[in-house]
């Protein structure tokens, strides 16, 4: 078993690098969405620099408030790049609810 920990975000990334024109996040619905591979690999490690250069750092928790929508695993995948814990919570909470999560 490898000491070093499963990263997501490296995994699609790398995967990505083989097949970049092939569609790697797909959205079915009233606004279809399709990304290739290349496309949200540009979307993750832009994700990953914005929010280092918020001056959040490596395993700096977010808290993730999104809803079922592409930009949820941009981010997720952004965090998880950037180093970072991504804590996703549902976008229905009130503003109490995420306070007491925060």
């Amino acid at each position: 078993m490898p000491n070093d920990p499963f990263n997501l975000a490296a995994h699609v990334l790398q995967v990505g690098q083989t097949c970049p024109d092939k569609i790697a996040l797909q959205v079915v619905g009233a606004e279809e969405t399709a990304l290739s591979y290349a496309e949200l690999t540009q979307a993750v490690l832009g994700t990953a620099r914005g929010l280092l250069e918020t001056g959040l750092k490596p395993e700096d928790r977010v808290l993730m408030r999104l809803g079922n929508t592409p930009d949820f695993p941009v981010a997720y995948l952004g965090a998880l790049a950037a180093g970072m814990i991504p804590a996703p919570t549902s976008a229905a909470l009130t503003e109490s609810e995420v306070v007491k999560i925060v």
